[in-house]
């Protein structure tokens, strides 16, 4: 049995810089090198609504946590497809712990916001993880709030799963 995401993240520790720049290197892979305005504009086509995306990115360039916690969840979503996405996360993070260039917080905030996006496309709400002694624990994600909540709305709606 592969290991989680939860447990791929406890071993190797990232910090919030590290997660930033692996997210940006598993964005660009998965979307083919896609820019963040091609990025963005794909966010916008999907929700119809440039205002509300342009909000949200305001807000996730104010709230690093938001932006981890997010990057985080995009990760554990992308983890559970297999372990072609898990290769491609491994190699994101350990590309991200050798060169962590500084990166410009709107392009993070573009970065997050597809993560939404792939969220929204197929996210899931909770994660057990199940011991070997047969104890467990179940992580529920929180849903977003504010310009982020109505963004993953739009976003839902627009790709018809909402």
């Amino acid at each position: 049995m592969t290991r989680s995401f939860a447990e791929y993240v406890a071993a190797e520790k990232p910090d919030a810089d590290t997660v930033q720049q692996a997210a940006r290197y598993y964005v660009a892979e998965k979307t083919d090198f896609l820019s963040p305005e091609k990025m963005q504009e794909r966010v916008v086509e999907v929700t119809g609504d440039p205002a509300k995306v342009q909000n949200a990115l305001i807000q996730l360039q104010d709230d690093p946590a938001a932006v981890e916690n997010i990057l985080m969840a995009m990760f554990s979503t992308e983890w559970e497809i297999g372990p072609v996405e898990q290769e491609r996360i491994t190699r994101s993070f350990a590309a991200a712990r050798n060169k962590l260039p500084v990166i410009e917080l709107g392009i993070i905030a573009i970065v997050t916001m597809y993560g939404m996006y792939l969220l929204a496309t197929g996210g899931k709400k909770e994660e057990t993880i199940v011991h070997k002694d047969g104890s467990y624990h179940t992580t529920k994600y929180e849903p977003p709030t504010g310009p982020i909540k109505e963004l993953v709305t739009l976003i839902k709606k627009g790709v018809g799963t909402g």
